[in-house]
């Protein structure tokens, strides 16, 4: 990845994916509940801040997408093993009619990063 892109802003963008999936998809005066394993995202998320500047930017990006829709995040910690997006991350995708069939349109600063979204 490279610099301070690191495994905590690679799921940084993972949350931040999630948001712009739900704000382009017309959610709104929402609370959405959103389970993940990383502690250190988990927190700086609720913090609204981290030492990294790539995930501050992220962080920044979220709050950006999230307020203008009166979208609320609620970051709850799972354990790896009740992540249900953890087999995901290694490569296990499973079954097709489970897929979440969407895309999302990147913002400038990922779309260098990911090609498919």
């Amino acid at each position: 990845m490279g610099g301070d892109r690191d495994i905590g802003w690679a799921e940084s963008v993972a949350l931040e994916l999630a948001i712009l999936w739900l704000v382009q998809h017309d959610f709104a005066d929402c609370e959405v509940i959103v389970r993940g394993d990383n502690t250190g995202v988990i927190g700086a998320f609720n913090k609204g801040r981290l030492c990294n500047i790539s995930q501050n930017a992220a962080i920044h990006r979220m709050a950006s997408s999230l307020v203008p829709f009166n979208i609320m995040i609620l970051p709850t910690y799972v354990t790896s093993l009740a992540n249900r997006a953890d087999p995901v991350s290694h490569g296990a995708l499973g079954p097709l009619d489970l897929h979440l069939n969407c895309s999302c349109i990147l913002p400038p600063e990922l779309s260098n990063f990911l090609s498919y979204a």
